[in-house]
């Protein structure tokens, strides 16, 4: 059966089962020999499949294709035993899969979108899932996109921190994927799968000879993507985990496949400009879905140190210095209770409670903060959405104290959130949730209604008595927005676990007795988290290189500096070592790639280096003129575009226009404005305006 839609022809697959071909016009856009679909599979080890050929009903432009569903068990479950192992399905191996009560959904639309200087189309996809004896909380969608039928010549745009953030696909035997595995360690297999919109960009971007193909999902929602090509394989795999709640009715959101025709060869200028169209749609959708607004990235310091600050040097040594070189944010660690700070254990990272902490000094923190404002600073706290697990061990003291100075109870996190007995996010096994940070943090379930009000009370408080103003994300996604609550018993009659000395809870139980399960995705309660601190007046970094907040997380600079128009609002260790020179600084600055610069609490000098290395380390005054230059026009650098051939940069989203140039130029437009050097202070009339090279120009409308 052939489709038609927004100017692509699908071919379906055998029974309907997803597609083979697609063809925009004569551009085949993959291979078809291995179909697109999807694996609908229960967390009990249970894949539920489409029977026979598929029902076919079309209204006005939407088709869906439908199916009857049967049961195939496989061996492992990802539900966890008690004793933190992988159950097996022990089923009859010479049954046949069998019908159960159910349909699966494929419903495909056209779809095509407008966006700045780019025209696309082509259709959008979905998922639905019904069947009551079997639910689901995710569902893999897998295929290929590669246009032209081969991958090789084309390249993959998606940013990231461990791989190539442009691949380009030269020779059949190159390998590429988007996860990290690290053969130094034990356990070298560190991501898979990232959440496309809180871990990587929100969107692919494929480009080659004959056109760009672009693929996104349209809504907020949890998505999981990983993407490989292989060695000797002529295509680019996309796997997407579209994950929810457990529920046995599951609707994935839309997936938008798009395509834009290009005729003969792009420059990479050319390439990047598109990039950024899409990027700047795609950011500008979900943020609004999202109910989030996209932070104003400026200049940015840091004061850090992993012991007891000095906030009195902080104040009258440090600040004076990151005001002079135009600092507008500066970040500090976590000043909450924590492990390092009220038991002289571990570290900062590890929260006891959300207080600030007496160790610190409270008055003396509320002069640093006070001081910083009134330089025109604002402080940003380093936090996470975990607890130390000391938390846990201090909750219920059995005996006399001895030796540890517990904290006092009344008005603290074990006096709010730990009556709860869904305060923390439990894993497959029903064991805490902390990622690979196991014993050291446990993670709060953020679905919670007394977390939330817990977090939200504390963090209210912060800013009020301290005018904090921001806040830094720390695994942001791995401990907090790609994380489920899972459990096998929603309903338990007892709390706690079994010890076989619990002679009470012997007996002979069948194992095949079915369960009130439940997992809950942590993705929109962690978004909404978000949203509520900006509500709060708090502004907002993450240790990810997603969609939301200002992204403190990546590669090196070296990495960063091949296309640093991928890396627009984010904060990066400036290298003078490695390719320090006056154009590497200005034009990371030009793409809103802002250099960290770090005083360093022990030699208290102003550094590139986080311990401080003077030397070509050293702030020079000519990258302090910039940096103070990038303060002053930050707000108004807002819908970027790239000049041909990479003459500079212009931003001309609020009104006025910025110009970044990188040579020589003249720029025609806007009409009728002012034109100020930033750097120089000169002013001039126009247009035409003759910009000179390595220069920063502000043009305000005559009126303005």
């Amino acid at each position: 059966m052939i489709l038609r839609l927004g100017g692509m022809e699908l071919a379906l697959a055998e029974g309907g089962r997803g597609w083979t071909s697609v063809h925009f016009g004569e551009v085949p856009l993959r291979d078809p020999r291995r179909p697109a679909f999807a694996e609908f599979r229960t967390p009990d080890g249970v894949i539920l499949e489409p029977v026979g050929q598929a029902t076919v009903s079309q209204a006005h432009d939407q088709t869906m294709l439908q199916w009857p569903i049967q049961a195939r068990y496989e061996r492992l479950m990802e539900f966890q035993l008690h004793e933190v192992r992988q159950r097996r399905n022990l089923v009859d191996w010479t049954e046949d899969p069998k019908p159960v009560e159910g349909l699966i959904q494929l419903e495909l639309r056209p779809a095509s979108r407008s966006l700045r200087n780019l025209e696309l189309s082509g259709f959008a996809y979905r998922y639905r899932f019904l069947c009551p004896d079997h639910p689901i909380y995710c569902v893999l969608d897998y295929g290929t996109w590669e246009p032209g039928m081969d991958i090789h010549g084309q390249e993959f745009w998606m940013r990231n921190g461990t791989v190539p953030s442009v691949m380009r696909f030269a020779t059949p035997d190159c390998f590429y994927a988007t996860g990290w595995t690290l053969p130094s360690i034990q356990q070298p297999h560190i991501f898979q799968f990232l959440p496309l919109q809180t871990a990587l960009q929100g969107f692919t971007f494929t480009i080659g000879p004959s056109g760009l193909l672009v693929t996104w999902p349209t809504e907020v929602a949890h998505v999981r993507s990983y993407f490989e090509k292989q060695r000797g394989k002529g295509c680019l795999f996309h796997w997407h985990e579209l994950c929810g709640d457990l529920s046995p009715e599951f609707e994935t959101p839309w997936m938008e496949v798009l395509w834009h025709a290009v005729e003969g060869s792009l420059a990479e200028w050319q390439k990047a400009n598109l990039y950024e169209s899409v990027r700047e749609a795609v950011w500008d959708e979900l943020h609004r879905q999202a109910g989030i607004r996209q932070e104003t990235i400026g200049p940015y310091g840091v004061m850090e140190e992993w012991q007891l600050p000095d906030f009195d040097a902080y104040t009258d040594q440090g600040l004076p210095l990151l005001e002079r070189a135009g600092i507008r944010t500066v970040m500090v660690p976590n000043e909450c209770q924590n492990n390092m700070n009220e038991f002289g254990v571990s570290n900062m990272c590890c929260t006891v409670d959300l207080k600030i902490s007496e160790s610190i000094g409270r008055d003396k923190f509320r002069r640093f903060v006070a001081e910083a404002n009134s330089k025109g600073m604002e402080v940003e706290m380093w936090c996470n959405t975990a607890l130390s697990s000391l938390t846990a061990i201090f909750a219920n003291p059995d005996g006399p104290q001895n030796r540890i100075s517990f904290l006092p109870r009344e008005g603290s996190v074990f006096d709010l959130v730990w009556k709860d007995p869904e305060f923390l996010i439990r894993n497959p096994s029903g064991a805490p949730e902390a990622d690979h940070y196991a014993p050291v943090f446990v993670c709060m379930n953020l679905r919670s209604l007394t977390v939330r009000e817990y977090w939200n009370r504390s963090l209210r408080q912060i800013r009020e008595d301290y005018r904090v103003g921001g806040l830094f994300f720390d695994s942001s996604f791995n401990l907090s927005s790609d994380k489920f609550h899972w459990r096998q018993n929603a309903f338990p009659e007892r709390t706690g676990g079994a010890t076989i000395d619990q002679t009470e809870l012997h007996g002979l139980h069948d194992p095949s007795h079915r369960f009130s399960a439940a997992i809950e995705t942590q993705y929109q309660a962690f978004l909404d988290l978000l949203r509520d601190m900006q509500e709060m007046g708090y502004k907002l970094s993450t240790e990810d290189v997603g969609v939301f907040g200002i992204s403190r997380s990546g590669p090196d600079m070296a990495m960063r500096m091949q296309q640093p128009y991928l890396w627009l609002d984010s904060y990066c260790p400036f290298d003078p070592p490695e390719i320090g020179a006056y154009q590497t600084f200005f034009r990371g600055l030009a793409y809103k790639l802002v250099w960290i610069l770090y005083w360093n609490p022990q030699k208290r000098v102003l550094s590139w280096n986080y311990e401080g290395e003077l030397g070509r380390y050293e702030p020079t005054e000519d990258q302090l003129r910039l940096l103070r230059a990038f303060g002053t026009v930050c707000e108004a650098m807002v819908r970027r575009t790239i000049l041909p051939d990479e003459a500079g940069v212009v931003y001309d989203g609020t009104g006025e226009t910025v110009v970044w140039t990188f040579r020589d130029t003249e720029l025609g437009s806007p009409a009728g404005g002012v034109c100020t050097d930033v750097l120089s202070g000169d002013v001039t009339d126009g247009p035409p305006y003759h910009l000179a090279a390595w220069r920063v120009y502000r043009i305000k409308p005559q009126s303005a």
